[in-house]
């Protein structure tokens, strides 16, 4: 490329990038604090031209889950405490 291309090419990178940012400033001017996040992720995937990829795993369901979290939460080798037999000044104070 000659030298006098270069500057060129680099002057019209600067100004596509003034555009896109000027066009992605316009669209996300439109996002407020009632926007959804869907709406908002929408809009940014949009932006940078990624498609959402939603995977659905069939044998994920309500039921499975709770089981899951049940099963994580709890210690198979729980023993409750003792009772105390006596707590001490306890029983001065109530008469």
């Amino acid at each position: 490329m000659q030298a006098g291309r270069i500057e060129e090419a680099d002057a019209l990178t600067r100004r596509i990038e003034k555009d896109i940012a000027q066009r992605n400033k316009t669209r996300l001017s439109r996002i407020s604090l009632k926007t959804s996040v869907r709406d908002l992720w929408d809009a940014v995937r949009q932006l940078s031209g990624q498609k959402q990829n939603t995977v659905v795993d069939e044998s994920v369901t309500a039921g499975s889950l709770n089981q899951h979290y049940a099963n994580i939460s709890t210690d198979p080798g729980y023993q409750p405490p003792k009772h105390k037999l006596t707590v001490a000044g306890h029983a001065k104070e109530k008469r």
